[in-house]
């Protein structure tokens, strides 16, 4: 059963585990959760050096703007979202996206759900390289900017489902968590952090918006529409005058060959008959 509600048949589990449907969210939260491990074994192999330079493996995954920067190691825009050893807040995380991921699956689409996914920590990455200029060096690990874009993703899909068991709506849970960790990133400092938090929260927000969902499709994916439908109006009208200058050059040819022959035909006019009796064809096979 769903925990929102029933969907359409559009986006159907990968595989089913008995009676227990199977998502690409589902998957990804085992992936997270088996690298988690990995991770913690990694930093106990490493005598408890962390995640930090001292990890000789870890510092090659996790986000260093310096590196990235300094050594091209673009990788890491994507790869520091995987990067996160054992923690309660880990698991906190886990629980939100195994919850609300595939709700945001089921009702996007499977292309949909990964584009979310993948450009939250992605845009994220590539803003905190605009800000190393000015902050220094920037060092980022952990699958907080994922969850949060997942997690508003659902929110702006269901804002006024009931979360969970409490009487309270999600969108109310969304502004106060979202309340409370933009004030622990201001009283911190922590510049890069609330970029980081707000960006993937706009990616989540923009990448349902975008479909139409929540109310109408956002200005900039209409007017992308728009422009798209205007082209295609202007090739269907250009297409429409070359088809009426080649039939008035397709006549002329035809009273050319009634009056004085095919002998009397240039190579060029040839040519050009060559091709209307072919657009003929064309235009014939047409339904």
């Amino acid at each position: 059963m769903s925990f929102f509600g029933d969907y359409s048949e559009e986006s159907r589990p990968v595989t089913w585990f008995g009676t227990h449907p199977i998502y690409v969210a589902n998957i990804l939260v085992m992936v997270h959760v088996a690298l988690m491990v990995l991770t913690s074994l990694v930093i106990a192999a490493y005598a408890g050096k962390g995640i930090g330079l001292g990890n000789p493996i870890l510092r090659q995954l996790t986000y260093n703007s310096a590196e990235i920067i300094g050594y091209f190691k673009i990788w890491q825009i994507v790869t520091y979202s995987y990067v996160e050893p054992a923690s309660i807040g880990f698991a906190v995380q886990m629980f939100f996206f195994y919850q609300f991921g595939p709700e945001v699956e089921k009702a996007l689409g499977r292309k949909r759900f990964l584009m979310i996914y993948f450009a939250s920590p992605i845009c994220v990455g590539l803003l905190l390289l605009l800000m190393s200029s000015v902050f220094g060096g920037i060092f980022r690990a952990g699958p907080n900017d994922v969850v949060w874009g997942v997690f508003i993703a659902a929110a702006t899909l269901y804002p006024n489902s009931q979360f969970f068991v409490f009487n309270i709506t999600i969108k109310v849970v969304v502004w106060i968590i979202l309340a409370i960790y933009t004030l622990v990133c201001l009283m911190l400092n922590d510049w890069p952090g609330l970029v980081a938090l707000w960006t993937a929260c706009a990616v989540g927000y923009y990448g349902v918006r975008a479909t139409g969902w929540g109310g109408e499709t956002l200005w900039i994916v209409e007017k992308w529409n728009n422009w798209k439908l205007e082209r295609e109006a202007k090739k269907r009208h250009m297409h429409v005058v070359r088809e009426k200058a080649a039939d008035q050059s397709m006549d002329a040819i035809l009273d050319k060959i009634s009056r004085e022959g095919m002998g009397s035909l240039t190579p060029a006019e040839k040519a050009a008959l060559e091709r209307g009796r072919a657009n003929l064809l064309k235009r014939d096979k047409k339904p």
